[in-house]
């Protein structure tokens, strides 16, 4: 049976996001062994993760490991409590997005 990479990449919660003009700028979730796991679901190895880290060590910007992991895209940040990872472009994005 085959892995639902989205299915995983949308069970790691996030903690602060920030787009503009439709551009995603960084998906941040938390730097823990559970996340780690996650990621490691997806095939991301660790030293892509460590260069994702924050200065602080404390969170990983998840945005480009999302689009280049799996069939990610588009995050729509006002879904769910802290947004949701898409395997399609809705039709409210930028026509530049599409």
């Amino acid at each position: 049976m085959a892995i639902d990479k989205l299915k995983i990449l949308n069970s790691i919660p996030v903690v602060e996001t920030s787009a503009s003009g439709g551009e995603l700028e960084y998906v941040l979730i938390e730097n823990n062994d559970s996340n780690f796991e996650k990621m490691k679901q997806l095939g991301i190895i660790g030293i892509e993760i460590n260069d994702h880290l924050s200065d602080d060590g404390e969170t990983i910007d998840i945005s480009s490991l999302a689009f280049t992991y799996t069939k990610a895209k588009w995050f729509e940040p006002d879904v769910d409590p802290h947004g949701v990872w898409l395997d399609y472009v809705p039709d409210h994005a930028p026509d530049w997005a599409k």
